[in-house]
């Protein structure tokens, strides 16, 4: 494993003011290549300066890390903005710490985690196809696709917008709660959605299957109340 950052420029970094409230890394391979390997230097520099919150301009892969490989990367938990992507799919963390930014996409595919603590905006695509995500907690936005298969998501917290398509499928969410547009296609199945909340618009098509709501509301119906650009869909099983 290569690492980018010599001694020299360790002990400058460790050795500067430590009362400054935010550490910002312009690129995690100036520490190393391995991502892993740069968050456990960060532990240390950050340790010694006091542990400012941490911001990062451009990618972060902490990708398939099971739970013995967070130990020591503590720096993850000041963590509070990645400017470009943040791969967390199938690892064993259990907390975003006080994450709230996410300038690209958001995969927690197949993690352990089950809330999204303090994040508030992903600007691209979310997935947290066959996680343990159950609420969406303060997520206002996603400016991608938003794709939650086979998850244990039940109910989408503060959620308001989805710039890009949605899937929810074999969920636990009963109302689209606060969601007020989706800009592509809508596809809901197997969810014992019973309300469409807030929902205004949809871009594309409303795709619905095997969900409580279909039973009550025909599509001539749910035009009255949501603009659906595109076709209403009720698949057959």
């Amino acid at each position: 494993m290569k690492l980018i950052i010599t001694e020299s420029q360790y002990q400058s970094l460790i050795s500067e003011k430590r009362n400054k409230d935010e550490f910002v890394v312009s690129d995690l391979g100036f520490f190393s290549n391995n991502h892993w390997e740069a968050f456990s230097i960060l532990t240390k520099i950050l340790n010694h300066r006091g542990n400012p919150r941490l911001s990062i301009i451009g990618d972060v892969d902490l990708r398939t890390r099971r739970t013995y490989d967070w130990e020591g990367l503590e720096a993850f938990n000041s963590l509070v903005s990645v400017s470009g992507d943040l791969d967390l799919g199938n690892t064993s963390i259990e907390s975003l710490g006080k994450l709230k930014y996410v300038g690209g996409d958001l995969d927690l595919e197949r993690s352990y985690l089950k809330s999204l603590g303090n994040l508030k905006y992903v600007g691209g695509t979310l997935n947290l196809n066959f996680s343990w995500v159950e609420s969406l907690g303060e997520l206002k936005y996603v400016g991608g696709n938003l794709y939650a298969v086979q998850s244990e998501l039940n109910d989408l917290g503060v959620l308001k917008k989805v710039s890009g398509h949605f899937t929810l499928r074999h969920s636990n969410v009963q109302s689209l709660g606060n969601l007020e547009s989706v800009g592509g296609d809508l596809l809901i199945t197997y969810s014992p959605i019973e309300s469409f909340g807030k929902l205004k618009s949809v871009g594309g098509d409303l795709i619905l299957k095997e969900i409580p709501l279909i039973e009550t509301l025909s599509p001539e119906e749910i035009r009255k109340s949501v603009n659906v650009a595109g076709e209403i869909v009720y698949q057959e099983v």
